[in-house]
């Protein structure tokens, strides 16, 4: 997009963030939530790349990118959240599903879900620490779930950022407009693969038992209303 910043520069530091995104025009479709979520990422940052003393040619383009998207923001209906943009938007008392088909040993009948946030409390972990500010801590949350997931077990831990777990409406808006909003699901699907177990594998050492495919598990995945 003419004369805004390029999406390496906006999110110096956490590109991570915005995985899936590959330019302006996708941003514009994220929805509301999505956009703002992105504008308090980027005034965080312009505060610290403030204290940097970084060019002033620079510090305009980002800050002409924030109105841009602040305009943005007031355009569009809300749509699920990235699971990399996500930090405050789950908790207690929210109904959820959980995406347990890939997790091994588990004896859901179906492979969402369907749970009650019941617990969320601040957690650490050491091997998360990379030098950045409050590394290391995250929003550790417990569901419970309406069947039996394992042998007489019905809650499951997990971190906010976790993309087997979404919002009732968040599952019910990617399923119902997999043909219509075809392009936000395919940059959802991007942002939500990464390498690494959920909190209930690591806390249980129990395995996963095949990569991750976020768009067949929302087209093909079987769930209860």
């Amino acid at each position: 997009m003419e004369d805004k910043p390029s999406l390496e520069l906006m999110f110096n530091g956490q590109k991570h963030r915005i995985k899936g995104i590959r330019d302006w025009e996708d941003i514009e479709i994220l929805g509301s939530n999505n956009i703002g979520r992105l504008i308090q990422i980027s005034q965080e940052l312009i505060l610290k790349f403030m204290t940097e003393q970084i060019d002033k040619d620079e510090l305009r383009l980002i800050k002409k990118g924030i109105d841009y998207l602040e305009g943005l923001k007031e355009q569009f209906p809300s749509k699920p959240f990235l699971p990399r943009l996500r930090n405050e938007n789950i908790n207690s008392g929210d109904n959820v599903y959980i995406y347990l088909a890939d997790t091994k040993g588990n004896m859901a009948k179906h492979n969402w879900v369907k749970g009650l946030v019941i617990d969320k409390e601040k957690s650490f972990k050491s091997e998360w620490v990379d030098g950045s500010a409050n590394s290391g801590y995250f929003w550790l949350l417990t569901v419970k779930t309406e069947e039996e997931i394992f042998s007489g077990v019905n809650t499951i831990k997990f971190s906010t950022s976790e993309p087997r777990v979404l919002h009732d409406w968040e599952l019910f808006y990617l399923k119902d407009n997999f043909g219509t909003d075809q392009k936000f699901i395919d940059i959802f699907s991007l942002n939500a693969n990464r390498e690494w177990f959920p909190i209930w594998c690591l806390e249980n050492d129990i395995s996963i038992t095949s990569p991750m495919d976020m768009k067949s598990w929302l087209f093909n995945g079987s769930f209860s209303k």
